[in-house]
């Protein structure tokens, strides 16, 4: 696999919706992320460079009415130090009114007149901790007015390597410092609409590839895709989270017409007295009378 620089001419979405924002606290959020090495990769670069490439017509502003913004890192220590810039920039905010909901306290404020929120997340002691990012285990998350900024911890490293480790090529388009960068097939497989799996490891990446599918509105699967998703099917019949995504495949016709006839027999077989061995069995007859 190649990661190359994508050529968007002089066009450069990302700058001009940043330069757009009449937020200044989101500037410096981004300045102050960006200042420790951090890039955005993912969805929102992604459709960036479709817009650039007149290949979608929705803006970056409508894109996060539902989408967020993912920075990733160098190193962990260049996270840390990103979070920590993110929280010096709203260290003098004034004016915070705070709702509990659930099992944590929220709080709205004002920064230079703009809305902010941040959430208090209790501790398994009960004491509460005052955060202006959600943190997880993964990343921490900004919501700043109706934009959400999410920074990345876990997966770190150079943009190559990190574009690299994405479980599909669609996704592998990032944003560092004026340049973009994607997978050398990228175009390719965006003008066929298609999805292209880049590996897979695990069962929830079949849950996510068919989201993902649906939700971009694509064509079907590569047919690399296929060969990756169907051996991974077959290689783990076994594993205890199968049935429930096999389920998942049956209602997804680009993907269960994947599964040859032999194939099939083997899914039913391991899951007797199923709604899985009803439904391979079933689909094998059907095949079998429109011969």
């Amino acid at each position: 696999m190649i990661i190359k620089e994508l050529d968007l001419g002089c066009d450069d979405p990302i700058n001009q919706f940043f330069c757009s924002e009449q937020r200044s606290a989101i500037q410096r959020v981004v300045h102050a992320i960006t200042n420790t090495g951090g890039f955005i990769a993912g969805g929102f670069a992604r459709h960036a460079a479709l817009k650039s490439l007149g290949m979608s017509s929705v803006d970056l502003c409508s894109y996060l009415s539902s989408g967020d913004i993912d920075f990733y890192f160098p190193t962990i220590a260049a996270y840390e130090t990103a979070v920590y810039n993110v929280l010096t920039v709203f260290r003098d905010s004034k004016n915070l009114t705070g709702t509990f909901k659930k099992n944590r306290k929220v709080y709205t404020g004002l920064y230079d007149e703009e809305l902010f929120v941040f959430s208090v997340l209790s501790s398994d002691t009960g004491v509460a901790e005052e955060k202006l990012l959600e943190y997880n285990y993964h990343s921490s998350t900004l919501f700043l007015s109706n934009r959400k900024i999410q920074l990345v911890k876990l997966n770190t490293g150079s943009v190559p390597d990190v574009l690299k480790s994405f479980d599909f090529f669609n996704s592998m388009v990032a944003y560092d410092n004026g340049k973009y960068f994607c997978s050398d097939k990228w175009e390719r497989i965006e003008r066929e609409h298609v999805l292209d799996v880049n590996e897979m490891h695990k069962w929830s990446t079949i849950s996510r590839a068919i989201k993902y599918f649906f939700s971009r509105h694509l064509r079907a699967f590569s047919s690399e895709s296929v060969d990756i998703v169907r051996r991974f099917v077959l290689d783990n019949l076994v594993d205890q989270h199968a049935f429930t995504n096999i389920n998942k495949i049956m209602h997804v016709s680009q993907l269960f017409s994947i599964f040859s006839n032999e194939d099939l027999l083997l899914m039913g077989a391991a899951f007797p007295r199923s709604y899985v061995y009803k439904n391979t069995f079933d689909e094998i007859a059907r095949r079998c009378n429109s011969y």
